[in-house]
């Protein structure tokens, strides 16, 4: 069951990623031949990807990179599919207009993947990962806006001694639903951004990146976009209960 929030006219979303954890991509590099052939008719450039594989025997180390997979980046390079041996993965960095519009195009490539590479097997972990950026002014009182700031004085008898200059966070999070059991790695960072000019107003910038995840069942597309739609909603009560309303304000505008 899905929650209702109001969807910002300008969200801070400045990428999205689906992922399907895999237990058996491949044997032999060579079989992704002909799913390798498919996604190059729909993605400009192709990219290997590596692993190490260390080995330590007699005191030797040997480390060896081994050719895990690939890449494949769109043209503007703003989306990418990653074909890797532990993972498939669909990013987009293009402007986000909703969740049913990213997922239909990664559910479009995914079929198209399962055609021609048939055998992969699925270890039926999912995870949506929304990375949120966005500026505020640096004379903004933070706790007034931000919900999630480190509970650190910065006052004595009634006297600023300091402000917040940089901040950085990671915090793991699972839900309360016994039924929709899933869990989040919420990554914070504040950092001052440098002025270009001198007219212009320090900002602070804050990336509030929220990376979800859960086991499911069965691995059919019905299955995986009803069990996205619930991390997309763990990811918008961990958002919107960590902001304050002029910020939604902000991003309505």
């Amino acid at each position: 069951m899905t929650m209702d929030f109001k969807k910002l006219k300008n969200p801070p979303i400045k990428e999205v990623v689906i992922a399907l954890g895999v237990s058996k991509l491949f044997e032999n590099i060579s079989e992704l031949a002909p799913v390798s052939q498919y996604l190059s008719t729909m993605f400009k450039e192709r990219k290997e990807s590596f692993k190490r594989d260390i080995v330590v025997d007699d005191n030797n180390v040997k480390d060896t990179k081994l050719l895990n997979g690939y890449m494949f980046i769109s043209e503007n390079k703003k989306e990418f599919f990653n074909l890797e041996g532990n993972r498939i993965a669909f990013t987009s960095r293009e402007p986000y207009t909703s969740f049913d519009v990213f997922f239909d195009k990664f559910a479009a490539i995914l079929e198209g993947v399962l055609e021609n590479k048939k055998d992969i097997m699925f270890d039926k972990k999912i995870a949506l990962r929304y990375l949120n950026i966005f500026n505020v002014s640096i004379s903004t009182e933070l706790e007034k806006i931000l919900k999630f700031l480190p509970n650190f004085a910065t006052q004595l008898d009634g006297q600023y001694y300091a402000g917040l200059g940089n901040f950085t966070g990671v915090f793991d999070l699972s839900n309360n639903d016994p039924i929709a059991k899933a869990n989040a790695r919420v990554n914070l960072v504040l950092r001052p951004l440098p002025l270009k000019g001198s007219q212009d107003l320090a900002k602070l910038s804050i990336i509030f990146d929220i990376d979800t995840s859960k086991q499911i069942e069965e691995i059919t597309l019905d299955k995986i976009k009803e069990n996205l739609k619930n991390l997309k909603d763990f990811k918008n009560q961990i958002f919107f209960s960590n902001i304050n309303t002029n910020l939604i304000g902000d991003f309505n505008e």
